[in-house]
């Protein structure tokens, strides 16, 4: 009898071990974890096991953008220290499937309706000349993304994302880059890095470039040029011109907006890069991301006149908060840790691009004097 005594608990032993059972309590109050068949497609049952994540980081991106409205720094940049400063919630299995989802698809609908603030007028208004130089330091700096990369002996993935950042439109460019580029381990460290770094030399050049531009006897509009060319955040773009005079600031917009409108051809090819590395029986041609289709076709459609004023301000207002919405989800998922550990070489790299960029503009205003 002591012996069957003895040996019965194993059961009761193994029981006590399965913590399966105690899953709650790794989850918000109330909210059972995920289940990967429930979230596997669209449903009620989906969307309750995606909103822990997606309330996390709506919630940072509201406290980011209040905080962006009281401090000189762009919400974005917020949007990450609030994320990082509650790491452990992208560790959860409740939180993290809303995160992930909210960094992905949230970001590319946000990327696909941000073509409603362009339109191929603008462009055309600035001229010929400025359209080509302006292209022309895009590629320039672009490329010198891989060039330095390989110089400082970095990952190409940091810098294919460093250039696409400083080329084009910062902290935008550096998330639809990423969308597009093969899965690793370190993408997404990487991807918030150059955010970091981005909106940091993005708030410095506000401040700092329209005095520059002074003390150079630049004309408004030279002015512009400069600031819309060569910072890289639209909403610092728009600080820094209008600080200086409404056509500054118009200007500064229009050359900016070209610069937005290069996101597409830009990660077209990389996609396109990306997608002919991988050939294979399974994937014969690469694809097109749906979302730059989706964004060109909204810039076409506000260039025709078929959006009207107040949905295209409405969308372009959507489109930068999916934006700082996604960045607080990849804040969350992001460690000061693995921030660290990247070292200083890729923030070397980031300002070395930025400065080749505004002597660039400037020579070319200067030489040229286009405008």
């Amino acid at each position: 009898m002591k012996k069957s005594d003895g040996q019965a608990p194993k059961a009761q032993r193994a029981e006590l071990l399965d913590f399966a059972s105690l899953d709650y309590l790794d989850s918000l109050e109330g909210v059972p974890s995920l289940d990967d068949k429930a979230a596997s497609g669209f449903s009620l049952d989906s969307l309750k096991q995606l909103f822990p994540g997606m309330i996390t980081a709506m919630l940072i991106a509201l406290a980011a953008m209040f905080l962006a409205q009281h401090y000189l720094a762009p919400a974005v940049f917020f949007a990450l220290l609030l994320g990082m400063s509650v790491n452990f919630l992208g560790t959860m299995d409740t939180t993290r499937p809303g995160l992930d989802v909210t960094a992905k698809q949230v970001l590319r609908l946000g990327i696909a309706i941000s073509g409603a603030q362009l339109t191929f007028q603008e462009i055309a208004a600035l001229g010929f000349d400025i359209v080509i130089a302006i292209i022309l330091v895009v590629a320039i700096i672009f490329s010198s993304g891989v060039v330095l990369a390989r110089l400082f002996k970095l990952p190409r993935e940091l810098g294919v994302l460093a250039g696409g950042a400083v080329a084009i439109c910062g902290a935008s460019a550096a998330l639809a880059i990423s969308t597009v580029l093969p899965a690793s381990q370190t993408r997404e460290r990487h991807t918030i890095f150059v955010i970091v770094c981005v909106a940091c030399l993005s708030t410095i050049a506000m401040i700092a470039y329209p005095i520059m531009a002074q003390n150079l006897g630049l004309s408004d509009a030279e002015a512009g040029l400069l600031l819309g060319g060569s910072i890289h955040d639209v909403a610092q773009v728009l600080g820094a011109g209008y600080a200086i005079s409404a056509e500054a600031g118009e200007v500064a917009t229009v050359s900016k907006l070209l610069r937005v409108a290069l996101l597409f051809p830009v990660v077209m090819l990389i996609a396109f890069w990306v997608g002919a590395r991988k050939l294979g029986a399974a994937r014969s041609v690469p694809k097109l991301p749906g979302f730059l289709v989706a964004f060109i076709i909204v810039v076409g459609l506000n260039s025709a006149g078929l959006i009207a004023p107040f949905i295209a301000a409405f969308l372009a207002d959507a489109a930068r908060f999916f934006l700082v919405l996604a960045v607080a989800a990849l804040g969350v998922k992001t460690s000061f840790g693995g921030l660290r550990d990247i070292g200083k070489a890729p923030l070397l790299l980031i300002t070395a691009q930025s400065a080749l960029m505004v002597g660039l503009m400037l020579l070319f205003i200067v030489v040229f004097q286009p405008v």
